[in-house]
């Protein structure tokens, strides 16, 4: 199979595993840039994402992600000798092979202090005394608790071209405009990580309904830290004149609309 386009392809991985984890009924939502790609695009267009962040949400303990491991392997899902939490996916776009990758998370609960969770024991060795075993494992997400919450996330339907060919769809859950703002508030402003300022930008100005945005954090501000905790982040990061560097790396903004649309959303929070 040759898709025309690495968003084509991404788009592929997202769908055809969705529907694989869709079958299995092991609960997630899908975080990362495809929620600002898929439900805020226009008018500003988003570049686009190409890899996938699926959170799983019963994912707290050890080896609860065993079946999920082992049926992604079955499937020809490849594992990174590096990075243990994610999958790979090889394919063809206009005649060249790329790597895809999916990362397996876990959500993060306040007594939880390791990174990473052992989700799938191996039968390969890591060194050559083999004394240890490789294990298939599952990396913390961001905020990620109460982003199951039914005012942070919701289904969409995505069209996919799959390894036959052949279009279909996939109902995945997604984080929404809300969702988005809370997973990325701390890592927008780390190094490496520009294109999150974007997704936060894109999730506000294009926000498909701002004022059930606006409505949906004054209902989980009345009892949940984290909202308190994500937007002092993002209007730090706003104030410290972080964001709108990083947004100029992809799209033309002007610097009136910019600060308009981050301080009029402060102010209706107010």
């Amino acid at each position: 199979m040759v898709y025309s386009s690495i968003e084509e392809a991404a788009l592929h991985v997202l769908g055809k595993y969705c529907n694989y984890v869709n079958r299995s009924g092991t609960e997630y939502v899908i975080i990362g840039g495809w929620s600002a790609f898929l439900l805020n695009s226009k008018p500003i267009a988003h570049p686009g994402t190409k890899d996938v962040d699926i959170l799983f949400r019963e994912a707290t303990t050890p080896y609860a992600l065993a079946g999920i491991i082992e049926l992604s392997i079955s499937k020809g899902y490849l594992l990174s000798a590096k990075h243990p939490f994610q999958l790979f996916e090889i394919l063809n776009v206009s005649d060249q092979e790329f790597v895809f990758n999916i990362d397996v998370m876990h959500p993060k609960e306040e007594t939880m202090k390791e990174l990473f969770l052992d989700q799938f024991d191996l039968t390969v060795f890591l060194d050559k005394e083999r004394s240890k075993k490789a294990k298939a494992k599952s990396i913390i997400g961001p905020n990620s608790d109460i982003l199951f919450h039914n005012l942070c996330c919701e289904p969409h339907i995505i069209l996919f071209k799959d390894d036959d060919r052949q279009m279909k769809y996939c109902r995945i859950k997604i984080i929404n405009e809300l969702g988005c703002l809370l997973s990325k508030s701390v890592s927008c402003q780390k190094q490496k990580r520009e294109r999150d300022s974007l997704d936060i930008f894109l999730s506000i100005k294009q926000a498909r309904n701002y004022g059930k945005l606006i409505e949906s954090i004054k209902i989980l501000r009345k009892g949940r830290n984290e909202i308190f905790k994500a937007l002092a982040e993002i209007r730090k990061a706003h104030e410290a004149n972080i964001l709108l560097p990083n947004i100029r790396q992809f799209i033309t903004v002007v610097d009136d609309d910019y600060y308009k649309t981050l301080n009029n959303f402060f102010i209706d929070l107010d």
